[in-house]
């Protein structure tokens, strides 16, 4: 049944590719907006998740007005993301790419200039999935490293949305290939950019994020260690007017040792840093309804909460 359900919702998410090029975007917009609030709304297993991770993220200076608020917020961004996903797939693209405006480019030539690519890492922070179509109309080679949905018929979706976008993707699986991609990629001094924020369950990787241990994705930090390319932290931001700014900030500087173990430690801790102060600025914009801790955490540190 579960596979029948999802054969079903890519027929219809290629149904909405085609009606998005064809329905003003206001409407596109208000139907995307509004279904994704009430949902959130009447969900109340998405809500009980937002409210814990901001709990234990912020602990008591999080209110209950403070989560009604992100809620919301998360809520209506959500909504208008998947809209602005969509017509980025349409000859509509145009007009959205153009309203974005970058910060920082300095530091991505800087960090291009050794020749060695870059590794740009970011999160799922505001629209991420327009952070390499305007670097790529922007005249950079910016390769977006993606994961595709588990059932097939929604994958095929997606994939004919990614075909619109115009985008330059690698898709993680099968690895092999992925990573063939990836050096290819960053030989010929591009950018590969990897969104680093998720709880990798299988990892042995665990770094603080917001004061209590996460098992986090090693990815970055070992490429950036076998490659010597710089990693660069990028980010993407919906500002109250509704225009979105991607900011570039400079390479990391680290401290490394030689102690191959330590040093990806060491790195994880950094990016992890980045991505939690990021975050921390705009608490309203990034994915709350992830699980980035394991349950015990989650449990000891809504405890202490």
């Amino acid at each position: 049944m579960k596979k029948i359900g999802y054969y079903i919702l890519g027929s219809l998410l290629r149904g909405l590719f085609y009606l998005t090029a064809h329905v003003p975007n206001t409407i596109i917009y208000g139907i995307s907006k509004n279904s994704s609030s009430l949902f959130v709304r009447f969900s109340k297993r998405y809500k009980r998740k937002i409210t814990r991770n901001l709990k234990i993220a912020f602990g008591e200076s999080c209110d209950s007005k403070k989560v009604a608020a992100i809620t919301s917020t998360l809520a209506r961004n959500l909504g208008l993301n998947f809209a602005e996903t969509l017509i980025s797939s349409t000859e509509k693209k145009k007009a959205l790419l153009d309203g974005i405006r970058i910060h920082g480019i300095e530091h991505l030539d800087r960090a291009l200039s050794a020749g060695k690519g870059v590794i740009a890492f970011s999160a799922h922070i505001g629209n991420f999935t327009l952070i390499g179509l305007k670097m790529a109309s922007a005249g950079y080679s910016f390769n977006m490293l993606v994961k595709d949905p588990r059932y097939p018929s929604v994958a095929e979706a997606f994939h004919i949305l990614q075909e619109g976008q115009g985008g330059k993707f690698i898709y993680v699986e099968p690895w092999d290939k992925a990573l063939r991609q990836i050096l290819s990629s960053l030989r010929k001094n591009e950018v590969v950019c990897m969104l680093a924020d998720e709880k990798k369950t299988k990892s042995d990787i665990y770094v603080d994020f917001f004061g209590h241990p996460a098992p986090t994705a090693p990815g970055p930090a070992v490429l950036s260690l076998r490659t010597g390319a710089p990693l660069v932290p990028v980010f993407i931001v919906r500002k109250d007017d509704g225009r979105h700014h991607i900011y570039i900030e400079p390479r990391l500087e680290l401290s490394l040792n030689g102690d191959r173990t330590k040093d990806i430690h060491t790195i994880v801790a950094s990016y992890t840093r980045v991505i939690e102060d990021f975050i921390k600025m705009y608490p309203d914009q990034w994915f709350w309804i992830n699980d980035r801790w394991k349950k015990k955490v989650r449990d000891s540190a809504l405890r202490n909460a």
